[in-house]
């Protein structure tokens, strides 16, 4: 095991290192990419926010390995607040301390020997490296990809985007807070994010600046922002929708945009020979959760070929709380859980979803639980280790990767170890648990289950009643079964038919089931309950028909035997973007893998849960 060291951004000329950096007391996460032969030019990439924010990771890899193997250094990064950087999304003056952030990673670059500095910003990203730009009078160019240049237009996308996801047609609550895909932007966020205007006609900006986005439909050419200055570049994009128009899982980079964006900050006026690129690299923050005792954490590799994760631990051990004997609302005894790994959700990095990864894992080291935030390979920062799967979820080396980090974490005895998953990390959990000896496995909305007689590399059986939207791989979408698991997943919970699927009772279900065979949920978690470990399946509405309905009875056998619950939220979306179900599901989790809620034991209302 390393701290800082190499992972999934190292080009073939260039090594990148994970690094905290600015402030000592509210300290920045970001890879800083040092090219082999240095050529003095440095630049830094603005991240959008939310769900662009999560394409916009995936993209800034690409982008930062294929300028430093050009010979900039690249520094990528997380804004105060999101990502693996200290703070949260609502903490006061969040925008002035997000240009500040980029000021930061600028005096970074500075300190590390960098002379000619570049900005590139996508998104909302784009309109917060337009004002740092103004800012600073030695930015050589400025790079706008697919911009949004106000505030308001990104929250406007944001409300469009929780339309299509079926959340809600108000986002807007009593308090000012907006709530988009996957994170709730508070008040004041909010308030800041509308009067954000980087058009306003007293900017100076550097003297080369260039704009790629969709052309104009009418007239076929770049025609945003207009307050671009006459003497722009602009090029039109070819992956405006391949990036930010998909699912994160069939998102794509356009490579003609990368090397535009390379051929353009190359084209700069560079120092004269070769320049020495010394960056100092922190391999360790202390983060203060409020109201709990500090946690470190670092970055790590660990396994072949070196996989990536954040590994976060109690700062200080005579300062936990003293909690006294543990229990659960439901479930039976609390086993005493001492290290938690957290496995991607579908292609996401090792934040999680809305972030909840990071925030969870300090919450649980601060209460002495060791917690390491994985990358698989070929997801995140972790470099594949293996040929592509079928989907880029499932990779065929994710059980071998997942085995690495549990003996990373637990080396001698994985029993005080629980794994957690959302969709496809919870098929990965499910799936490797009964072979590593694990004490317990948290699982959240699965639409795959692994079968007793699970091939290599598979990405076992979808579920019944899965709904639409990708789930199915080419070869499943040609099978009958497929469509009949769609047809009872119009009878979801939430769907249409459910004042008539609500009364019905579970015996109705089961017998709905008799003959059509599919897969057996009963079956991949009673394997995990006869190794001796925990089970705990949290489920919402896209869930709940094909794993819980009309199994109650084998279900409370299944908790007979072993510790076990499995609990319906019917708030929870399947990928974590509405937030009321995101806190009564996380509460669920609290309360399995501490014995307590954030607020104390007490199950969320509305919830169900069989034991």
């Amino acid at each position: 095991m390393t701290a800082g060291a190499n992972a999934g951004g190292e080009g073939v000329g260039s090594q990148a290192t994970a690094t905290w950096f600015g402030p000592e007391d509210r300290p920045l996460f970001g890879w800083i990419h040092v090219p082999d032969r240095p050529g003095g030019q440095g630049v830094i990439l603005c991240p959008s926010l939310g769900l662009e924010g999560e394409a916009s990771q995936m993209a800034y890899r690409d982008l930062a390995r294929s300028l430093a193997d050009a010979g900039c250094t690249v520094l990528r990064f997380d804004y105060h607040g999101t990502g693996d950087s200290t703070g949260f999304l609502d903490d006061p003056g969040r925008l002035d301390e997000w240009m500040d952030d980029i000021a930061a990673g600028l005096s970074y670059l500075r300190a590390a020997g960098a002379s000619r500095l570049h900005l590139v910003g996508t998104r909302l990203g784009a309109a917060l490296a337009v004002r740092a730009s103004a800012a600073e009078d030695d930015i050589e160019s400025l790079t706008l990809w697919y911009p949004w240049t106000k505030g308001s237009q990104f929250l406007r996308y944001q409300r469009a985007l929780r339309r299509l996801y079926a959340v809600s047609d108000d986002p807007t609550s009593r308090d000012g807070s907006t709530e988009i895909p996957g994170f709730v932007l508070g008040s004041d966020l909010a308030a800041e994010l509308r009067g954000l205007d980087s058009s306003a006609p007293d900017l100076v900006l550097p003297k080369s600046v260039l704009v790629i986005d969709a052309a104009d439909p009418e007239t076929g050419q770049v025609t945003r922002p207009e307050f671009a200055p006459a003497w722009a570049v602009r090029r039109t994009g070819t992956g405006l929708h391949g990036l930010f128009g998909v699912e994160l899982m069939k998102a794509t980079v356009a490579e003609v945009d990368l090397a535009t964006i390379g051929e353009f900050i190359l084209d700069c006026p560079a120092p004269d020979g070769a320049v020495a690129i010394e960056p100092v690299v922190r391999t360790e923050a202390r983060v203060e959760p409020p109201g709990t005792p500090p946690v470190v954490e670092r970055p790590v590799t660990f396994g072949e070929p070196g996989l990536f994760g954040i590994l976060a631990e109690p700062g200080d051990p005579a300062s936990y709380p003293a909690v006294g004997p543990r229990v659960r609302t439901s479930g039976g005894p609390v086993p005493e859980f001492t290290s938690a790994l957290f496995l991607n959700a579908g292609s996401l990095h090792h934040v999680g979803p809305g972030r909840q990864w990071v925030e969870l894992s300090r919450r649980w080291a601060a209460r002495g639980v060791r917690c390491l935030r994985m990358d698989i390979g070929g997801i995140g920062d972790s470099p594949a280790t293996g040929p592509p799967g079928v989907l880029s979820s499932y990779p065929p080396s994710a059980e071998h990767d997942i085995a690495q980090g549990v003996r990373f974490l637990e080396p001698d005895d994985p029993s005080g170890l629980v794994m957690l998953g959302l969709c496809a990390g919870a098929f990965h959990s499910l799936l490797a648990a009964p072979r590593l000896g694990v004490g317990g496995v948290a699982v959240l909305n699965p639409l795959r289950l692994p079968s007793a007689r699970q091939a290599p590399g598979s990405m076992g059986d979808l579920i019944e009643g899965a709904p639409a939207g990708g789930w199915a791989s080419p070869e499943e979408e040609r099978v009958a079964s497929v469509h009949h698991r769609r047809f009872l997943g119009s009878l979801r919970d939430r769907g249409v038919f459910h004042p008539v699927t609500k009364r019905l009772p579970d015996r109705f279900w089961w017998a709905a089931r008799l003959g059509r065979g599919g897969p057996d949920p009963v079956d991949a978690f009673q394997r995990i309950i006869d190794t001796g470990a925990s089970v705990c399946i949290v489920l919402g509405p896209d869930e709940w028909p094909g794993i819980g309905r009309g199994r109650a009875h084998e279900l409370r056998r299944v908790a007979r035997s072993g510790v076990f619950a499995i609990t319906y939220v019917p708030t929870l979306d399947h990928s974590f973007h509405v937030a009321s179900g995101r806190r009564d599901a996380l509460e669920v989790l609290d309360d399995w893998v501490l014995g307590t809620g954030p607020d104390g034991p007490h199950r969320p209302p509305g919830t169900r849960t069989i034991t």
